[in-house]
């Protein structure tokens, strides 16, 4: 599981890096990159929890940007609840014998 947490933070620090200083990935509105990228928000999340680790930690101004977007309440109210992404995973793996 290491080598996809690992391959998963490369991604989003590629992602991080094209954001910049700036809040949104259109600078200072929120466009369509931002309701592409903000989608997989609760899964990531869920994947967090799952695998013990923290994008805050490792992409501090992805997260702060995931944060400002789930302000926004067309956003908060359209995403599913990292919670049942997490236990889904749960269930999946105990259903297909993934194990670590």
């Amino acid at each position: 599981m290491q080598k996809g947490v690992e391959e998963l933070l490369g991604y989003l620090k590629v992602l991080e890096r094209e954001l910049g200083d700036k809040p949104y990935f259109n600078g200072e509105s929120f466009g369509f990159v931002d309701i592409a990228l903000i989608c997989y928000y609760s899964n990531i999340i869920a994947y967090e929890t799952l695998a013990n680790f923290s994008v805050e930690k490792h992409c501090p101004k992805l997260a702060l940007w995931a944060t400002q977007c789930m302000k926004r309440e067309s956003v908060s109210k359209a995403l599913p609840d990292p919670n049942k992404i997490y236990d889904a995973l749960i269930a999946y793996r105990k259903k297909t014998g993934i194990e670590d």
